[in-house]
């Protein structure tokens, strides 16, 4: 397909939700290095899910400006999948950070350093502040 997946080399799962896949990918035109959230469309319509996909592309598309929101590039579909194209941003999520994936901000105990904890609650409040003020959220 033309302007689709043919035009990404995939790599290894960043991550697995209740109906979609997220895929490191490379992007074959420049090397960029993507991610890219799969969803088979026949488990999309059977969960009735359509909505929220549609739902989810148009706010991320309504928030390309905001540092604090992960940058839809672009979408796809073939015959069977759904394809978002993310910004890929390679620190992991928070969720890993708060279980200890990064040395430098977590305690061995779990959780986060309180100046990381302060860091990223900053940024999670200016993301929502942001969505808020598209009522998106």
């Amino acid at each position: 397909m033309a302007g689709g997946s043919a035009d990404y080399g995939f790599g290894r799962v960043l991550g697995e939700g209740a109906f979609a896949t997220v895929l490191m990918a490379r992007r074959k035109s420049d090397g960029e290095d993507l991610a890219v959230k799969v969803m088979l469309k026949s488990h999309v319509e059977r969960e009735g899910k359509t909505r929220l996909v549609l739902a989810e592309s148009k706010a991320l598309q309504r928030c390309s400006a905001c540092a604090f929101v992960v940058n839809l590039s672009r979408t796809f579909q073939d015959a069977d999948y759904l394809f978002f194209v993310l910004e890929f941003c390679g620190g992991g999520d928070l969720l890993g950070l708060i279980n200890g994936s990064d040395a430098r901000v977590s305690r061995e105990a779990g959780g986060l350093v309180p100046y990381a904890a302060a860091f990223y609650a900053s940024e999670v409040v200016l993301g929502l502040e942001f969505l808020r003020g598209l009522n998106v959220a």
